[in-house]
């Protein structure tokens, strides 16, 4: 596993001097798709989460040592933020690898539901359990209120089999609303393919 403690933010300008850790080094492999000066901010970012247990940009900028002031160092973190599209998959392997996933993994559905004005958010999850905690590989925002479908359940199940064939699934916890014979008939096709897949043989 990486070791995240050993971390540490280079005391130079944000990202044109920042010469990087292990946390860039990984990223340059995992997220080709972005270029040099984006990856430093995002590894800069990671770091200063680390330090300081929070997403909120203004406490990151406290962290970041660079010789602009902290509202320049904000607006840059902003502009990361709002122009940064990932590669859901591309991020999804990079969990798995951060986590130093190899063979048996437990994963976790959920879904949540709220309002943001007028409008419903409403997203399905697939995560990861890692050391007590559900970390996001796969989600799908539904367009509707209330409860998911077999099919969209399947769907996150089908995302996470192709990307990681090599991973048997060893347990997986949802609440209550995950239950149906249909469901849990699919559910098991998939779970059966995923451990013959580390075999080499398909049902």
């Amino acid at each position: 596993m990486v070791d995240i403690q050993s971390f540490t933010i280079n005391p130079q300008d944000m990202a044109t001097e920042y010469k990087g850790t292990a946390i860039l080094e990984i990223l340059k492999g995992e997220l080709e798709y972005l270029n040099l000066s984006r990856l430093k901010i995002m590894a800069l970012m990671i770091e200063a989460i680390i330090k300081t247990q929070t997403i909120c940009l203004w406490k990151l900028c406290e962290v970041i040592p660079s010789r602009a002031k902290a509202l320049s160092i904000n607006r840059r973190l902003q502009r990361f933020v709002s122009e940064v599209a990932f590669n859901p998959l591309g991020l999804a392997k990079l969990i798995v690898r951060l986590c130093d996933v190899k063979d048996k993994v437990y994963l976790i559905m959920d879904r949540t539901n709220w309002k943001l004005g007028d409008s419903n958010i409403n997203i399905l999850m697939l995560s990861l359990s890692y050391e007590g905690k559900g970390i996001p590989l796969f989600w799908k925002f539904l367009n509707k209120r209330g409860n998911s479908n077999e099919d969209e359940r399947i769907e996150l199940l089908k995302q996470f089999k192709e990307a990681f064939p090599q991973l048997e699934i060893a347990g997986f916890l949802a609440d209550r609303e995950f239950i149906g014979e249909q469901w849990i008939i699919q559910f098991y096709s998939i779970l059966l393919n995923n451990f013959f897949s580390t075999l080499g043989v398909y049902t």
